[in-house]
């Protein structure tokens, strides 16, 4: 499902230099930078919302290693821990949204793909993203919904990986 919303952020490079008495500031460039929102979502199998579950975002980078020319894709994990209804920002890309611990007396869920795509033109941004398989996932005013499914029968320490 594709969204159109306003989510561009504009970002400026300028230098100020001083040569004989003289100031001036030149400005280097303005770039945009386009960009959505990814909610995370916890529920179980019935569609129950669930809590007490903390996650950790991963996206993918080209890595190049020993000076070559040719980059590796990995997964980079991004600084934080998250829960059920955080927002992360999110450019165009691969992410993985990793369950670390689940709720009480649930199982840890799969590992969630989102590739997020981001498109633009002239005032208009659309973003749209889809789940590891290929499906659509909702977005809305630029935040994408990504719903983590719990299935009941973690131990007490729910650390049980389906």
């Amino acid at each position: 499902m594709n969204d159109i919303a306003s989510v561009e952020n504009k970002v400026s490079a300028s230098i100020s230099y001083e040569y004989k008495g003289m100031k001036d500031t030149v400005n280097l460039v303005d770039s945009v930078i386009y960009a959505g929102s990814l909610k995370i979502e916890n529920a179980d199998d019935s569609g129950n919302s669930l809590q007490g579950a903390q996650f950790s975002i991963y996206n993918e980078e080209a890595v190049f290693e020993n000076g070559s020319n040719y980059g590796i894709l990995k997964w980079k994990k991004m600084p934080g821990s998250y829960k059920a209804g955080d927002v992360i920002k999110v450019g165009k890309g691969s992410y993985k949204i990793v369950q670390e611990n689940a709720p009480l007396g649930y199982e840890k869920a799969y590992d969630k793909i989102v590739d997020v795509s981001i498109s633009h033109n002239g005032s208009e941004v659309t973003v749209a993203a889809k789940d590891g398989r290929g499906n659509s996932l909702p977005v809305h005013n630029g935040t994408i919904s990504a719903n983590i499914v719990n299935s009941p029968g973690g131990s007490a320490s729910a650390n049980g990986r389906k």
